[in-house]
């Protein structure tokens, strides 16, 4: 099965997003003073991710793990993609200025609890999971799914640690409080 046009919008549209949130970060944080304790994450997250995709590619195209010819399930998973993408935006841009790739926190942050961080502390991890099981499914391969969750949940997992131990450190009682009325990343599940 070749993949679909639409299959190529929603993937480079990932890319472009992802290029354009380094872009952007660069340029809001360009004047901020802030404390990085990111302890490798982000590389972590951008290794796993970029080989993760790899492989996926490599089990559409060899055909290992294969869901059928069903042009349904591809088609979720672009839409899931396309989600996932948006769903990161959105989050990052109620953030604003404080949103950052690598874990830093600086003496202007405050906990924000509108929008999708009403609910979910981490909104924009939520965007990357969406988008990382859109891929998987687009690829028509339950291999490619289970690697690549298997990789956010490891990658991802990882990060949220290092972020929520210097978020912890930085706001003491109010980001504890803030965990215990709020979901990691999927309200009901982690």
């Amino acid at each position: 099965m070749d993949l679909p046009v639409l299959f190529w919008i929603a993937f480079y549209l990932w890319i472009a997003s992802e290029f354009g949130i380094a872009i952007r970060t660069k340029k809001t944080r360009k004047n901020v003073s802030a404390s990085t304790r990111d302890k490798g994450s982000l590389w972590v997250i951008l290794i796993g991710i970029w080989v993760g995709s790899f492989v996926a590619f490599q089990f559409h195209f060899f055909h290992w793990g294969w869901l059928g010819s069903g042009k349904v399930i591809s088609d979720i998973g672009i839409i899931l993609m396309m989600f996932g993408v948006f769903f990161r935006l959105w989050a990052i841009r109620t953030l604003g200025r404080h949103f950052n790739l690598a874990v830093a926190v600086d003496a202007e942050q405050t906990i924000v609890q509108t929008g999708t961080y009403k609910y979910i502390r981490h909104p924009s991890y939520t965007g990357s999971f969406f988008t990382l099981l859109g891929l998987g499914l687009a690829l028509n391969s339950w291999l490619a799914v289970v690697l690549l969750l298997g990789i956010f949940g490891i990658t991802y997992g990882y990060r949220i640690r290092v972020e929520e131990k210097a978020l912890s450190e930085h706001f003491k009682n109010d980001y504890d409080a803030y965990k215990k009325c709020t979901w990691r990343i999927l309200p009901f599940i982690w």
